[in-house]
C-alpha cells in the first residue's frame, strides 16, 4: 500500500432554481443520509451515486407534493450533474 497525496478543487455549478433548488437544500438539512459525508449544518460535502440521488429526489417530489413539471425539474437538475462512472461528491454550502 502505498502513500497517495492529491490536492481537491471545487467545480461550482450554477444554482439549482425552483424546486430543484429547494431539493438542493433539503440535501444540505439531511446531509447524514449520505453514504460518505462531512458537514458542519451549513457547508456538506456527501457521495452519492446516480441512483440514490435520483431515489431521494423521487421522496423529495412526494413528500412535498410537486406538480410533475416540478418533480421533473428536481430529477432534470440530478441527471445534469458531472457524474463520473455513476458517483459524485457534492459540495453545498450556504
Amino acid at each position: 500500500m502505498g502513500l497517495d497525496v492529491g490536492v481537491v478543487t471545487i467545480q461550482y455549478l450554477p444554482r439549482p432554481t425552483g424546486a430543484a433548488c429547494r431539493f438542493a437544500w433539503r440535501l444540505l438539512e439531511n446531509y447524514c443520509d449520505a453514504d460518505w459525508q462531512f458537514g458542519d449544518g451549513s457547508n456538506m460535502l456527501a457521495q452519492y451515486d446516480e441512483e440514490t440521488l435520483e431515489r431521494l429526489a423521487e421522496a423529495f417530489a412526494a413528500s412535498e407534493g410537486l406538480t410533475n413539471a416540478e418533480r421533473a425539474s428536481v430529477l432534470a437538475w440530478v441527471r445534469s450533474l458531472p457524474w463520473q462512472q455513476g458517483h459524485l461528491y457534492l459540495h453545498l454550502t450556504f
